[in-house]
């Protein structure tokens, strides 16, 4: 198993395509080796503090559906079809949807840069051949 804490992003990217929407983090961890965080089917997300030099991930924890619509209520009902790409107007219509076709919600939590969240089906860690 991979030890994600005090890992240093060095990289993400989205993948926005319908058939296949991802997040691939990639971390240099704490024994110089390099894996992928993969958030696999993910439908959105939003991240702050983010920074040019730094991102280092404290925790990543998986997150109550219904807790995450109730606590951003007012984020995705103001946000329909910016958000989320999906166009209901409450919240109860949205966590719905999510619950329904088993989406998870996973916080990134950082010891500097970096915090947010995913709304995706899978997390996934991979190793990469590279080392530094």
């Amino acid at each position: 198993m991979f030890e994600i804490h005090d890992s240093e992003i060095k990289s993400y990217t989205v993948n926005i395509d319908d058939d296949d929407s991802s997040i691939v983090f990639t971390l240099l961890l704490a024994d110089k080796k390099y894996c992928n965080l993969i958030f696999e089917n993910m439908l959105a997300f939003n991240f702050e503090e983010q920074n040019n030099y730094q991102n280092v991930i404290r925790d990543i924890s998986e997150g109550d559906i219904t807790k995450f619509v109730d606590k951003h209520k007012s984020l995705l009902e103001e946000g329909v079809g910016k958000v989320l790409p999906l166009y209901y107007t409450d919240a109860a219509k949205i966590k719905e949807h999510l619950l329904i076709n088993s989406y998870k919600t996973f916080y990134i939590a950082a010891s500097q840069g970096l915090n947010g969240w995913i709304i995706s089906k899978n997390m996934v860690v991979k190793p990469e051949t590279k080392e530094s």
